[in-house]
Formats: C-alpha cells, structure tokens, sequence
C-alpha cells in the first residue's frame, strides 16, 4: 500500500496534463484523498487532495507530544507554500535562521520556494495545517 502511494505523488488524482487536456473536473473528498505517512524520525500523516505536476495541496497533521513537543521532519518544497493553520496553534521553525514563528487558527504562512522548516506541536491536542505548492514547470 505504502509503494502506490509514492508512485502516486505527482500523478494524483491523475496525470496533470492529460486532465488539462480534457477538461474533466474531478471531485476529490475527504475520503479519496491521498493519505501517507511521511518522515522516518518524525513520522507525521499528510493526505493529499491534489499532488500532480504543477501542485501540490493537502493537510499535514503534527500529532501531540508526550512528554515534549512533538515536530515534523524538516521539509522543502520545489515551489512557493502556503500553510493554512486549520487546527492549531502550528508553530513553524526556520532551521537556517532559528526563528519561530507562531501561526494561529485562521492564520497562513507564505514560505518561499527552497525554504527549510519544521512544524512543531507544543500542545496538547493534533495541530493540522491546510498546506498549497506551487511547482514551475
């Protein structure tokens, strides 16, 4: 199951420019999405309503932490994101500056293309965060 999830990332819900092409409009609901598991020492799930070539837009969940706060690994993406705080505080970590930025509920971040960060849950409940990539093609 693991391995058709990855093959799909870049192709879901199907390939970019063949659903360009026809126009077709695709509906893709909370059960549909595509649903991963992603970092081996901070594993986190992110579920994917769209992952083709030209973007990326889906939920990233930081679950609670026992007795620390819990993070996910460091990501970077090829494009410009945008986090949406939808349950939160989400707090975002910039490694190459060290600064800690708290996002609220109702709250985005606009990270630029090649920035490294990490998400980190201080609380006591899961954090999750509505996120959108922009890829160049």
């Amino acid at each position: 199951m693991k391995m058709k999830t990855l093959e799909l990332i870049g192709k879901f819900p199907a390939e970019g420019e063949a659903l360009r092409a026809s126009g077709e409009y695709v509906k893709i609901t909370r059960e549909e999405m595509l649903r991963t598991i992603y970092g081996e020492q901070y594993p986190v799930p992110v579920n994917f309503f769209i992952a083709n070539d030209v973007m990326s837009v889906g939920e990233i969940s930081v679950p609670a932490g026992g007795l620390g706060a819990r993070a996910s690994e460091v990501l970077r993406h090829r494009g410009d994101c945008l986090l949406y705080c939808e349950a939160g505080p989400i707090f975002v970590f910039t490694p190459d500056d060290g600064e800690l930025y708290e996002v609220n509920e109702g709250e985005g971040m606009f990270l630029p293309e090649a920035t490294d960060y990490q998400l980190v849950n201080y609380g006591a409940k899961v954090v999750r965060a509505i996120f959108a990539v922009s890829i160049e093609f």
